[in-house]
């Protein structure tokens, strides 16, 4: 029977580059990769010849005539197509196609050949290597296989090369700069590094691609791997890629190949076990265990008994000086230092176990704190606050604040101010007590605090908030030593060499800022402040990754030649190895808690709904914008100094943003705050400074020292009625009255002017409730137009009202 194969299928039509059918187009054949002619039949059994081109008819169909359609066949021979449209431009050209396969003559069954060759030079693959597995030795040396043009191999070739030496490499090359694609990367070169790489190439008629990969067995490149158990002598029916580690004394099959114990072996799924000595720092996972090994350069160290990273809770304890509504903090006595009452310890999560209160002194267990505290002062001038340790004398002083008077007025007008004291301390032994004291210029009853007078509402004045520093910084370890160093904060350009003003480079110490310094380069390092995000402890979560290490078993794919390239999915099991870079994990357990430590310098926030304090990683935070805020994020065990520079409203809530005084606040541009959060991520302002030098809620006004502008309030026009004086409105007012009318008695206590203007014969009747001396608007007439102004005073219930004429 004559080999043959139709060129094109039945009714199929020749298109051009926009798939509109080709009239008039000449088909030519040549034998593959030449411009030689070669010869085409209508018939299977190639004698009604064609000659070496057929024409298509209108509709594109090959012909035998130009107009009648035709099949098309060709023998075993390769051969190339050259399709040129009716005016002799080329539509494509199509070489190395396959021709028909040759049917053997003899019923004798014949086996495959074996596509497995041995390369340990240089190597040109052809077409003819097509399904070929390259097997390449290059323990003596580098072996380079270069891939003939992809054109000339054409479409849906392919080719396996594998690296199977000791040493050097497999360098696969294309000509003419032609690509190889593969994962992650694309180029006209391949390198196989390691013994038991390899690599299926696919040719598509330009270009190579990189179907199958299969990565290299052990190398001492890899740190991390894994082994089914540990044995003295070989299993009866290993799996390919099955590995053991060899202890004990050595017998069967691997006493004769001159194994020791301490080697790994691994089955190549053939016959043979192929040996790893170990390197110092593999380790490795043993499945039969269920633990880790480390070969330490003679030995393999059992990694056993691995800590369990240590974890915490900010621990607080708050201690105030709380009173019951409208009751002082207290009365002020100068010349000697007093202690500051303190009589509530405050409700906070995780408190410090073992702190307590008792006769206003505050009883911690050793370790570690850090300390913010609160005093309120009331027309005491120079006052101070100090933190002293009864046991051990050791003192924490405030900076000083002004709470004096001012007599330029026609009454003194009290001030008051507030003292923060902030620091850190250690105890040393068992316990320690600690006092919270003042000092005052000026003995002053209800020196330390005036009530707000809120009702239902405490005092709160005095505050002492101790941290305990045992979780901030969490155990102390080497990975947690590598943590970032925070940054340096920019030094600044160091401007024109010539610039003599360098000198007042220093400004930028506050960080940022140093930039505009540009002439001096000393500004910047204050940033240096940030190591105390050693952030590094958590990569313990690491180890999860050695659950890749399974990924190995895929080189029993190399079986796959033996029936044809299908074999060469097994490598999809490359992908194991990438596990390894979790090895390094276990030793980060050790300060997994570092990260809680919270780094200087100062953040600024756009005030928003929820202003989130927990996205910053510096202690101080600029609130800018007027926007009401209510909530601070859901951060936990966290610490902000705030200050806002805009007018916006603080939302109380109870439970995610506790406020002094159980109230909104109304923030002014330059008001400083103290937040904390708790576990759960609930916030509490610790303490709220005013920007005038005055706490929340002192029911004390600031100092007047200049004189003010009032706006009077207009009541209206009075007809025949009576007039009710409202405390709430201006403290001047002016009425323009037109009948008889009546002057009522305000409210509640008060002080207001009163500007009456006759808008026509009027009387006047004052409340009996008034203590109205006879005279005092006697002077009241009923003229038209004129004006008098009416005093009313209402003091502790009682009132009185004097009418003075200005006519």
């Amino acid at each position: 029977m004559t080999a043959s194969t139709l060129v094109f299928s039945p009714g199929e039509r020749i298109l051009d580059t926009s798939g509109a059918p080709l009239s008039g187009a000449t088909v030519n054949f040549y034998l593959a990769g030449t411009t030689t002619p070669m010869a085409v039949y209508a018939d299977s059994g190639l004698t009604t010849s064609l000659g070496s081109s057929i024409t298509t008819n209108s509709g594109g169909l090959p012909t035998s005539d130009g107009n009648t359609p035709t099949d098309v066949y060709v023998g075993s021979a390769a051969y190339k197509v050259v399709i040129l449209r009716a005016d002799g431009t080329t539509v494509a050209t199509y070489d190395n196609r396959l021709g028909a396969l040759v049917i053997p003559s003899t019923t004798a069954a014949a086996l495959p050949q074996n596509p497995n060759v041995i390369k340990t030079s240089a190597y040109t693959a052809v077409a003819g290597d097509r399904g070929k597995v390259l097997n390449c030795n290059c323990s003596g040396g580098n072996v380079v296989i270069t891939l003939t043009s992809a054109i000339t191999l054409g479409d849906n070739w392919n080719i396996s090369i594998r690296h199977i030496g000791s040493a050097n490499a497999v360098i696969i090359s294309t000509l003419l700069g032609q690509t190889i694609t593969y994962p992650g990367n694309s180029g006209p070169n391949k390198v196989l590094s390691a013994y038991g790489e390899g690599v299926t190439i696919t040719c598509d008629g330009a270009g190579f691609h990189c179907t199958a990969y299969t990565p290299t067995l052990i190398t001492s490149k890899n740190a991390f791997f894994t082994v089914s158990s540990r044995l003295s002598s070989p299993p009866a029916a290993p799996s390919a890629g099955e590995r053991h580690i060899l202890q004990g004394t050595i017998t069967g099959t691997w006493a004769v190949s001159g194994f020791v114990a301490g080697n790994v072996v691994e089955w190549d799924g053939v016959s043979n076990w192929i040996l790893y000595t170990p390197v110092a720092g593999w380790m490795v996972y043993v499945t039969a265990e269920s633990l880790y090994t480390v070969w330490t350069g003679s030995a393999w160290s059992d990694q056993t008994g691995m800590p369990t990273p240590s974890s915490g809770f900010l621990q607080q304890y708050i201690v105030s000086n709380q009173q019951t509504t409208n009751t002082s903090g207290g009365n002020a006595t100068s010349g000697s230092w007093g202690t500051i009452p303190l009589n509530t310890v405050e409700t906070v999560q995780n408190a410090i176990s073992g702190a307590s209160l008792a006769s206003n002194q505050i009883t911690l267990p050793t370790g570690s704190y850090l300390v913010f505290a609160v005093q309120p002062f009331w027309g005491t001038y120079a006052s101070k606050t100090r933190f002293k340790s009864t046991t051990t004398a050791t003192v924490l002083y405030s900076d000083s604040v002004e709470a004096g008077f001012s007599a330029t007025g026609p009454l003194d007008i009290v001030t008051a101010g507030t003292a923060f004291l902030m620091g850190d301390f250690t105890v040393a032994g068992a316990t320690e007590t600690f006092e919270f004291d003042y000092r005052v210029s000026l003995t002053r009853t209800n020196g330390l605090g005036i009530p707000a007078n809120i009702s239902g509402v405490n005092e709160t004045y005095a505050r002492v908030h101790i941290i305990s520093l045992a979780y901030l910084q969490g155990p102390r370890g080497l990975v947690g030593a590598t943590g970032p160093s925070g940054p340096s904060g920019p030094s600044g350009p160091t401007g024109p060499s010539g610039g003599p003003t360098g000198a007042t480079g220093p400004v930028g110490a506050t960080g940022p800022a140093g930039a505009t310094g540009a002439t001096g380069p000393s500004g910047g390092p204050t940033g240096a402040t940030g190591p105390v995000g050693a952030t590094g402890p958590v990569g313990a979560t690491g180890p999860a990754g050695a659950t890749g290490a399974t990924g190995p078993t895929g080189p029993t794919g190399a079986t796959g030649p033996s029936g044809g390239p299908t074999g060469a999915t097994g490598p999809a099991g490359a992908t194991g190895p990438a596990g390894s870079t979790g090895a390094t994990g276990p030793t980060g357990p050790i300060g997994a808690t570092g990260p809680t430590g919270p780094v200087g310098g100062v953040t600024t926030l756009a005030s928003a709904p929820t202003t989130d304090l927990s996205s910053v990683s510096t202690v101080g935070v600029s609130v800018t914008g007027t926007t009401t805020i209510t909530s601070l994020g859901t951060g936990a065990s966290l610490l902000r100094f705030v200050k806002f520079t805009g007018v916006l409203i603080l939302t109380y809530n109870a439970a995610s943003l506790i406020l002094p005084g159980a109230a909104n606040i109304t923030t002014a541009a330059g008001d400083t705050a103290w937040f904390s959060s708790d576990g759960s991520g609930n916030w509490t302002c610790l303490t709220y400074l005013r920007a005038a030098g005055r706490p929340l809620n002192t029911g004390v006004s600031d100092t007047i020292t200049k004189g003010y502008i009032a706006a009077p309030y207009n009541i209206g026009t009075v007809s025949a009625a009576t007039l009710t004086p409202d405390p709430t409105a201006h403290n001047y007012q002016y009425v323009t009255v037109t009948g008889a009318w009546t002057l009522a008695v305000p409210a509640s206590d008060c002080a207001i002017d009163i500007l009456v203007t006759n808008s026509s014969a009027t009387s006047l009747t004052v409340s009996g409730s008034y203590t109205v001396p006879s005279s005092a608007y006697a002077a009241y007439n009923t003229t038209g137009t004129n004006k008098f102004i009416f005093s009313i005073e209402r003091i502790n219930g009682v009132s009185s009202v004097v009418v003075r004429a200005l006519q």
